[in-house]
């Protein structure tokens, strides 16, 4: 290990590890909707260039309190995997949980500008939006095809959001996740910075392109948590900034949505499903995606009634919502299909407890805090919208998820820390 060191701090001798370093973040945002395979080893890359700095004494680290959050929020989890009785599992989602602990470790180290966050969010976005377009490009091509080009909006094959995203290959609650994320960076730099009339047709197109890949996702959570976000953002902007025209663009915005949702029978029947699905306990051939929650949650809360301080431990999760699903005879997909919490407060006190939640509750809040006194309002955004998925998804027990917000909470919180100490040195 010494002389792999060795050698790569020989190879970097005469570069510059900040301009690596940035080139790396801005292709591990790139490349989320598109291969975990390049962040992963992106990340790698990452590491072996944070060691080559500590041998080579470049690096002093100075990691502040916020750093570590997300660790806390992995050693958690680590806590349940001495109790629980499926190590193997128990160990398999920790390996998919542990971003949390390294990424912070390894970003958290350097100082960052703005600049530098600026371009990562840049390279997001454009990835979220190239993805977005073959997605949307596949989805006529296919219906086209389907159809010999005869009412190709009018075919349900064009509004199956399984084969919508089925061509980069994510499940559509974390591809509705990614285009929320790049949807509210795009509003905050447009709300927060002066643009030229070329740049702003850009960013327009742009926004039409990530809200219509939104609506194809039929992602529920990631619509509502934008439109709710997004109206809070608008009238804070206002009370802040007095400018009536950007409430009534809002407005505007969220009655252009809600038209089309409502005249769409394939956008809006997820929602009509949302409210006409009683609110009870499903039976055995209750089968539909709020039925389905509704059975999960149950479970869980009778999961966590029976182990409510320190849980049934990492490992054991999928196990008794199994046996849970089973006794109460639900639908046969709920054991086939394996149907975790999807809910991540609910995952967080079944697999550690209440202890486990209230550490959970513990890092939200206090990424929101941080953010808002920093001012970091790209951050906040984030942070609400990982709080408001957290409703519907466990967003933290799958790769996709996890890295997406280990990775973008510890950016924000290196900037967070670089802003916190130039404003004491003001001081």
């Amino acid at each position: 290990m010494r002389a792999i060191v060795q050698k790569g701090g020989a190879l970097l001798e005469r570069r510059n590890t900040s301009k690596i370093r940035e080139v790396l973040y801005c292709l591990i945002a790139f490349s989320f909707p598109f291969s975990m395979l390049v962040i992963n080893v992106a990340s790698i890359l990452l590491a072996i260039i944070f060691i080559i700095d500590l041998s080579r004494n470049k690096l002093v680290i100075n990691y502040k309190l916020a750093t570590w959050l997300l660790p806390l929020l992995f050693v958690s989890y680590s806590f349940s995997l001495l109790y629980t009785e499926d190590i193997a599992t128990g160990l398999s989602k920790l390996e998919t949980k542990l971003s949390l602990l390294i990424l912070p470790v390894l970003i958290c180290a350097y100082q960052f500008d703005k600049a530098v966050v600026r371009r990562t969010i840049f390279y997001f976005i454009s990835g979220v939006t190239l993805a977005a377009i073959i997605c949307i490009v596949n989805a006529f091509y296919m219906g086209y095809a389907r159809t010999n080009g005869i009412s190709i909006l009018a075919n349900q094959y064009f509004y199956d959001r399984d084969f919508f995203v089925s061509v980069i290959r994510i499940r559509p609650p974390y591809f509705g996740l990614y285009l929320s994320t790049a949807l509210l960076f795009l509003i905050n730099f447009t709300t927060t910075t002066k643009i030229k009339v070329k740049i702003g047709f850009l960013l327009f197109a742009t926004s039409v392109v990530l809200f219509t890949g939104l609506l194809l996702t039929y992602s529920r959570m990631a619509l509502l948590s934008l439109v709710f976000i997004v109206a809070l953002w608008s009238v804070y902007y206002v009370i802040s900034q007095r400018k009536i025209t950007l409430l009534l663009l809002g407005l505007l915005s969220l009655l252009i949505t809600v038209k089309i949702v409502y005249d769409s029978h394939f956008l809006n029947r997820r929602l009509v499903e949302l409210v006409n699905t009683p609110i009870k306990e499903p039976g055995p051939n209750d089968m539909n995606s709020v039925s389905v929650r509704y059975g999960q949650i149950y479970c869980s809360l009778q999961i966590l009634r029976e182990n409510p301080v320190l849980g049934v431990g990492i490992g054991d999760t999928q196990n008794q919502l199994d046996n849970c699903y089973t006794n109460r005879n639900y639908h046969p997909t709920f054991i086939e299909g394996k149907l975790n919490t999807h809910n991540q407060y609910l995952d967080a006190a079944i697999s550690s407890g209440i202890v486990g939640l209230l550490v959970l509750l513990f890092v939200y809040g206090n990424l929101i805090y941080l953010f808002f006194n920093s001012k970091i309002y790209s951050a906040l955004f984030f942070v609400a919208l990982m709080v408001l998925s957290s409703l519907s998804e466990s967003v933290l027990n799958s790769f996709k998820g996890v890295v997406l917000f280990s990775f973008f909470c510890s950016v924000f919180i290196a900037l967070a820390n670089r802003s916190n100490n130039e404003a004491k040195t003001r001081d």
